[in-house]
């Protein structure tokens, strides 16, 4: 979705909704003032892969949340421009049995990687509008919701999401 459509909102409402499973840890690069149990802010990749290893010991499931995904994306491809090695990160978090909520305002900065693995896809219309479309679980053929609530989550729209590479993605 285009610039303040609420992507990040939205993705933080998805948080509560696995949040209240009791079943998810929430790893995320969006800063949450007084986060609940479970979610856990993860700048760095290193961060996140151990919030990832912690929560399967506990026997939970994670999702990934990487807000401005298309900009820390391709600067990994800066770094690595072999898609294979970009992959590997996908498919660890796969393994992982970590959903990944990928954010990016153009559908041309999702890796290629990820649109061929995705079994739901969201675009921000306006701020209470979102276009869904789920192919797999709970399958909901594409439309237009129109009434989506606003995040209970409290976190600053204004403030640019952070998310480094701190360990080599190729040695994965």
């Amino acid at each position: 979705g285009a610039v303040k459509r609420g992507k990040t909102n939205f993705a933080l409402l998805l948080a509560e909704y696995f949040l209240a499973t009791k079943h998810f840890i929430v790893a995320s690069n969006i800063i949450v003032t007084g986060a609940p149990e479970n979610y856990v802010y993860c700048p760095k990749l290193s961060d996140m892969l151990i919030t990832i290893c912690e929560a399967r010991a506990a026997n939970k499931d994670v999702l990934i949340i990487l807000d401005e995904g298309g900009l820390y994306w391709a600067k990994i491809q800066t770094i690595m421009p072999i898609p294979q090695k970009l992959a590997k990160l996908v498919l660890v978090y796969g393994k992982a049995h970590a959903n990944l909520l990928f954010l990016s305002h153009f559908e041309e900065q999702i890796p290629g990687i990820v649109l061929k693995t995705s079994t739901a896809t969201f675009e921000k219309k306006s701020i209470k509008e979102v276009y869904v479309e789920v192919s797999e679980g709970i399958r909901i053929k594409p439309r237009l919701l129109t009434a989506v609530p606003a995040t209970q989550l409290k976190y600053d729209p204004d403030q640019l999401a952070y998310f480094s590479l701190d360990l080599s993605v190729d040695a994965l």
